[in-house]
């Protein structure tokens, strides 16, 4: 949005600022989804035209792999250990983490959460919407050894889905 703003004047910013803080608050997480490719394919043309220059580290587009296995574990995870994650959420490491997720797995974050923390994490993912690839996997990693914690404290270990989230915990840092 910062990047964006100036682009468009001062009075079309503020409009655009506007529009974006009323819409973020209809948001599904497919539309979520959609607005991060737009933003990173906004980044991608101003970075071409010399607009904007990221270092090597800035890495924006997430590994496939790492998001199709952290959806999978989200979607696999059962439905009273996510609830018992997200009944007091940290909304900045879970915003950051849902950056490297699907759209079905914010949708299924976002239906558990009370309206006040949906409320809070969509804030967060409005104030990080560009976030290097190693900082989203860093919070996914430890969103995962959260839900191990959460999983392993409750009655019934469930150990294939303890083994999903240790592969997330666990997965290979960016060089």
């Amino acid at each position: 949005m910062e990047l964006a703003k100036p682009f468009f004047g001062k009075i079309g910013g503020a409009v655009l600022e506007d529009d974006a803080l009323y819409l973020r608050g209809h948001l599904s997480g497919d539309e979520i989804a959609q607005a991060q490719s737009a933003i990173l394919e906004l980044i991608s043309n101003l970075e071409e035209g010399g607009e904007v220059e990221l270092g090597e580290d800035d890495e924006l587009y997430g590994d496939p792999d790492f998001v199709g296995e952290l959806t999978r574990a989200v979607l696999a995870l059962d439905e009273r250990s996510l609830k018992l994650v997200l009944k007091a959420p940290d909304p900045r490491l879970l915003a950051m983490a849902m950056q490297g997720m699907e759209p079905e797995a914010h949708e299924r974050i976002l239906s558990f959460l009370t309206k006040k923390d949906e409320r809070r994490v969509l804030d967060a993912v409005d104030s990080m919407i560009l976030l290097p690839r190693r900082e989203i996997e860093e919070a996914a990693r430890a969103l995962a050894s959260k839900i191990i914690e959460t999983i392993k404290k409750g009655q019934s270990p469930q150990a294939p889905q303890i083994a999903q989230f240790e592969r997330i915990r666990d997965w290979p840092r960016m060089e």
